[in-house]
């Protein structure tokens, strides 16, 4: 268990739903402590993130100039730069670098050669990350099992031989350190610390925060809006154990909301329907959760969002286009609509639809991570545009280096690379001195076990010394283009720039070098900020809370978008499971509902083809032929079910 990490001698949470002004009263706070004689560099704001960070930085630009001096970060910009502090450094062997996507794959694969069931190793990484997460690992005995202890032990050895961090292991590796060194605490500290949305960050992200804190925290929270936005496993107890560590603190419940009563009722049946799915009748004994819970009924209970159903995707696509074109002509400006898509397929389409109308928008869904099989070359060319960009700037990067010598091979030569990192241990190098001394000196590859993966791996240090050599001097659009060239190489594809990878360019200019390119895709590629400008904005569910507009259209609501296919199967999902998957999109979905301050509106199809509804798992009722065509019949989502008041009947 974590320590009590309270220091602050003035503690407030301020408590509500979707609206009611949480984040208003947190920008008023600031402007006291600032009107009381405290130094803006004194006070720092964590957002849950990096959209909520730009838009906190407007609010408190706008409400006054004395408030725009005022740090906001997210918590693990933060954690990232205590990690990056040279004693952190010398103290983890690590350096402040979060694994991707892709180079958790290769993470993966190198675990395997411990000889545990991949399945296995799936589950028990899952465990893992969680209890990182949750500072179980603040425990040395946490893990109880043998076969616990022992692929802990791989995956500690591997991640400090990458020199990376797991996404859940920066904010708990941080608050550890943290409170191991109270030198660095020291430097650390904040006077004044002030935490939007605090339900929305993990418990590691949560007690770093508080641990900095030494006079003033104040935190907002709404209790019934748990979703994963930034962090990996937000910690929804955060707010009781916080008045649990707090018993002083000053608490205020916020209970109107601005919202529409059609959409206060759409989040009262979505709460309902994420308590059921749990299993509870509320998550936690919380007073505060209770009153948040009844704040969200006490509307009009026959007034429910409007849906629109559709025949095909088609028509449904059209339908939003005319529904965007038809508030445009009235006078809404097009970045005050929002538009949530359940995938990108979704967000293409509705996208064209709007081009269609004459409306501008742009998409949330054209960037982040970047995925790809990476046993074959061809399927992970935006992977290998990303590595390759990254090794360019830092040759010596260990889990780029992996990366890139493992894409293409069906193994990723993680028989080789055991051999390496085993070596790398004992001799105390870095993985990236054993490469290059393999690639200086091909004869040591007679010292492995595995010759055609030393072959391969030699083969791809050549082509990267190559690479990089032609890289180091461009600039802009010279260096994207000599990059293109060296990734169709590399994957021996034509060359062209792999779609994933535009969207993470969004941002890039002429001026650019390796370096700040490198730094430019992977920030975006970990979390991209929303599209700014005057246009509607297409997101998906989870990142609506930031698409502040006026007008939502929450598009797809039909069973298999919203909750997945594999929901419904009983082959594959146990009810327990289905109904934590119901109750986390339930969740989810609060945030499309509450994205638009006047009106929110469902749109759905009921009928697609049934190859269509295949390719993307949406749930078939039955299927009927029509003019020589297969067509699936489609059912409302049940979240949707949820919105509307309907009742819904759960698999117990």
């Amino acid at each position: 268990m974590a320590p009590n990490t309270i220091s602050a001698n003035t503690v407030t949470l301020c408590t509500g739903i979707e609206k009611t002004g949480k984040t208003t009263e947190l920008i008023a706070c600031a402007r006291r402590l600032i009107e009381h004689g405290a130094d803006a560099r004194d006070l720092l704001v964590f957002a849950a993130t990096p959209d909520a960070e730009t838009e906190l930085c407007n609010r408190l630009r706008a409400r006054d100039k004395s408030l725009s001096e005022i740090r906001v970060t997210t918590v693990r910009d933060f954690a990232l730069g205590i990690l990056n502090m040279p004693e952190i450094e010398t103290a983890t062997g690590r350096q402040a670098r979060m694994l991707t996507r892709f180079e958790e794959s290769f993470l993966a694969e190198d675990l395997r050669t411990h000889g545990m069931a991949p399945k296995r190793i799936g589950s028990m990484m899952g465990f893992f990350r969680k209890g990182i997460s949750e500072l179980a690992d603040c425990d040395p005995s946490w893990l109880v099992r043998r076969e616990e202890r022992d692929l802990y032990a791989l995956l500690a050895s591997r991640l400090k031989i990458y020199g990376a961090y797991l996404e859940p292991e920066l904010s708990s590796t941080a608050f550890q350190a943290l409170c191991a060194d109270g030198d660095v605490l020291d430097k650390v500290h904040v006077r004044h610390v002030l935490i939007d949305d605090f339900h929305l960050l993990s418990r590691a992200s949560q007690h770093l925060a508080r641990l900095v804190t030494r006079e003033t925290l104040f935190v907002t929270t709404n209790p019934e809006s748990e979703c994963e936005a930034f962090d990996s496993y937000p910690y929804a107890r955060g707010a009781a154990e916080l008045l649990e560590d707090a018993p002083q603190a000053r608490v205020i419940v916020l209970g109107t909301s601005r919202l529409s009563a059609s959409q206060q009722n759409a989040l009262a049946g979505l709460c309902e329907l994420a308590h059921r799915a749990s299993r509870i009748a509320a998550r936690g004994n919380s007073a505060l959760e209770r009153n948040a819970a009844a704040a969200a009924k006490d509307t009009e209970a026959t007034a429910h969002m409007h849906e629109s159903v559709c025949h095909k995707p088609e028509d449904e696509f059209t339908a939003i286009g005319a529904w965007a074109a038809k508030l445009t002509a009235s006078g809404c400006a097009p970045e005050d609509l929002a538009v949530v898509a359940p995938n990108g397929t979704w967000a293409r389409n509705i996208q064209a639809a709007l081009a269609r109308e004459g409306v501008p928008s742009k998409s949330a869904w054209a960037s982040g991570p970047v995925g790809g099989d990476i046993r074959y070359a061809d399927l992970s060319q935006a992977a290998q545009f990303v590595t390759l960009l990254t090794l360019a700037a830092n040759s010596k990067d260990g889990c780029a280096l992996r990366a890139w010598c493992g894409f293409g091979e069906y193994l990723t030569c993680r028989s080789l690379f055991a051999e390496l990192m085993d070596a790398c241990e004992n001799s105390g190098k870095t993985l990236a001195t054993m490469l290059e001394d393999l690639a200086a000196d091909p004869t040591r590859k007679d010292a492995f076990t595995y010759r055609s993966e030393a072959d391969r791996v030699v083969s791809r240090m050549e082509l990267l010394n190559r690479a990089q050599a032609d890289l180091k001097d461009r600039r802009g659009r010279d260096l994207i283009e000599a990059t293109v060239r060296w990734t169709a190489e590399s994957s021996g594809t034509p060359a062209a720039l792999p779609q994933p990878v535009a969207g993470l360019l969004a941002d890039a200019t002429d001026e650019d070098d390796v370096h700040s390119l490198a730094t430019k895709v992977r920030r975006n590629m970990d979390f991209a900020r929303l599209p700014l400008g005057n246009a509607v904005i297409i997101v998906p569910a989870h990142r609506a809370c930031a698409a502040h507009a006026k007008h939502t259209a929450i598009a797809g609501m039909v069973n298999g978008f919203a909750p997945a296919h594999a929901c419904f199967d009983r082959t594959k999902t146990s009810p327990q499971k289905a109904a934590r998957i119901i109750a986390a999109d339930a969740r989810r979905y609060r945030a499309a509902v509450a994205s638009g301050s006047e009106s929110a509106e469902i749109f759905r199809c009921d009928t697609m083809r049934a190859t269509d509804a295949q390719m993307h798992n949406a749930l078939t009722e039955r299927y009927f032929i029509k003019h020589g065509v297969r067509y699936a019949r489609l059912s409302r989502s049940i979240i949707a079910d949820a919105m509307l008041g309907a009742s819904i009947e759960l698999d117990s």
